[in-house]
């Protein structure tokens, strides 16, 4: 797989991606010493090859021989950690790119006016350097995939500037002067036009849809024929038509299902073993006798046993999951599913849950207690605290001061256009959406449920409240702007109870709690789903019949 990015000077690069199949998969420092060099070759055996890498594959120089150089970070430090170390053999590392050999072997060269040798040299292929005469960094990345996958589809680089006028005048127009843009350069543009591809993965990933018995949602016309439509032809997600099925090789995965799903998680536990199905009844076939549930299906499959679906859970989750998303899964583990031993899945788990702790010189002690204190915060939504599952000997102090922090420091180190001057003045914005989709979209963007802890199912006369002592009470004190993406999705009963929630922290009877509240969408989009609603009854599901709907103030752009 491959991505195309541009350079800040317009040129175009590529992140390249290859994955070997099962019996050519890289297992020892032999094999990684056959593909991947760090040394400068001999002049006299190989001139060539000597002069490609001193022209292409040479980092720097920096640090001492050259402080000014682009690499160079604020502590005075290489940010790519060169000069590296000699290293007489190679070693593959755990979860990391593997220690490359590096042998002191007397080989210098001169360039830009200093003497470098194989500690300055940046890993390189032989082959491919010598057939495209350019810069190709080759990497060795085996126990690092899932974070490659990540950073190879990163979004493009963008900056946040400001226009200011010469003129001393104390009213700021946020929306005129603050702009969020990504510059273009000719090539990029030129590449676009043309419409060369951008990216590319060989073969296809096809998302395979999972769903029970008769529960599947697609859309046809009245007047097709069913049995040659889900023969002949496949329903396109993206462009929402059918289209002619067409063969060619990809590979087939199925989408992810949680462990709390129920039905459908075991369903997908049988799709991934039992071989030749052609029904849902083969699935739940085993010897020879037909099972009423998959659970019951799997267990007499022998796939899972006892409790260790958990685990197996969570085995798939670490392969493609960050820790944040780590945490989150494991609390509804525990929450759902009821593990047998919750302390085994975290001996076994954890590693992967602080990882990012980690990554910041924080010991594993503390590691564990910060990951704890996040898996808490899931699960203080149920009622549920993590000391009633024993994972360690000590009982963890959720201090509410902590989590408090914590929370302000997600609140206040991200910017956004629309937010920027409250918290330049490092006052507390809150930035929510109406679905998990848009959250992405903002930063330190979270749903409004979650953010404000507010029940999926809300009704108008329900009665729910925040204590004030709470950290998530204190931090709605001390809140001067809240932003509410996509509200017109959400039934207005959310928002009804946020009034609520704000009146009472704040004992104000001004709408909101005298709270800053900004609304955007657009109501040309999605509306409020109402189950079995009629449209009078989605209509009144709107903001538009929220009670103070009429004191909003609007702005069309």
């Amino acid at each position: 797989m491959y991505v195309i990015e541009f350079q800040k000077r317009g040129l175009p690069h590529v992140h390249f991606l290859l994955i070997f199949k099962t019996n050519f998969k890289i297992t020892n420092s032999t094999q990684v010493d056959e593909i991947v060099s760090f040394e400068i070759p001999d002049p006299k055996r190989n001139p060539h090859m000597h002069a490609t890498v001193i022209k292409h594959m040479l980092h720097g120089p920096c640090g001492q021989l050259n402080p000014t150089n682009v690499c160079m970070e604020n502590n005075h430090t290489c940010k790519n950690k060169y000069p590296r170390e000699y290293i007489l053999h190679t070693s593959l590392g755990s979860n990391s790119y593997p220690l490359y050999r590096r042998r002191d072997d007397s080989v210098t060269v001169e360039v830009r006016g200093s003497v470098l040798d194989n500690k300055w040299v940046v890993p390189y292929n032989p082959y491919i350097l010598a057939k495209y005469d350019c810069h190709i960094n080759v990497e060795i990345c085996s126990s690092v995939v899932k974070y490659l996958y990540k950073y190879v589809y990163k979004r493009h680089d963008r900056v946040n500037f400001t226009v200011n006028k010469e003129t001393n005048e104390y009213y700021v127009d946020e929306i005129s002067n603050y702009q969020i843009a990504r510059w273009i350069s000719t090539p990029e543009a030129i590449w676009r036009i043309f419409s060369f591809d951008l990216f590319d993965i060989s073969p296809s990933i096809v998302s395979l849809q999972l769903h029970i018995e008769d529960a599947q949602l697609v859309t046809y016309n009245e007047t097709n024929d069913l049995s040659e439509i889900f023969l002949h032809t496949l329903y396109g997600i993206h462009i929402r038509v059918w289209s002619p099925r067409k063969k060619q090789n990809v590979i087939g995965r199925i989408v992810v299902a949680n462990l709390f799903e129920g039905e459908r998680y075991f369903l997908r536990v049988l799709l991934n073993h039992v071989k030749g199905p052609k029904s849902f009844q083969d699935l739940r076939t085993a010897n020879n006798i037909i099972i009423l549930i998959y659970r019951e299906a799997v267990f007499l499959h022998g796939l899972i046993g006892g409790n260790n679906y958990c685990e197996i859970c969570l085995n798939e989750a670490i392969t493609y999951e960050m820790p944040i998303s780590l945490h989150r899964v494991f609390a509804n583990v525990l929450i759902f599913c009821s593990p047998a031993n919750p302390r085994d899945l975290w001996v076994k788990f954890k590693v992967y849950m602080i990882e990012d702790f980690l990554h910041a010189s924080m010991t594993v002690c503390d590691a564990d207690i910060r990951v704890l204190r996040w898996i808490n915060s899931f699960l203080k939504v149920f009622g549920i605290n993590i000391n009633d599952f024993g994972l360690v000997d000590f009982d963890v102090i959720v201090n509410d001061a902590d989590v408090l922090a914590d929370m302000i420091l997600e609140e206040t180190t991200n910017i956004n256009a629309l937010l920027a001057a409250v918290r330049y003045r490092q006052l507390i914005t809150l930035t929510t959406v109406s679905s998990g989709v848009a959250v992405s979209l903002l930063p330190a963007g979270r749903t409004g449920h979650s953010r404000f802890k507010i029940p999926f199912q809300v009704s108008s006369d329900m009665r729910y409240s925040v204590s004030k002592q709470s950290s998530l009470g204190q931090l709605l004190q001390m809140t001067k702007l809240i932003v509410w993406d996509e509200a017109p999705m959400i039934n207005r009963c959310a928002f009804e109870v946020l009034d609520k929630i704000l009146k009472d922290i704040t004992e104000c009877e001004l709408p909101f709690g005298g709270k800053v509240v900004v609304f955007g969408g657009d109501f040309r989009q999605v509306l409020p789903v109402v189950q079995r609603g009629t449209k009078d009854d989605i209509m009144k599901a709107s903001l538009v019949f929220f009670q103070i709907y009429n004191n909003i103030l609007y702005n069309y752009h």
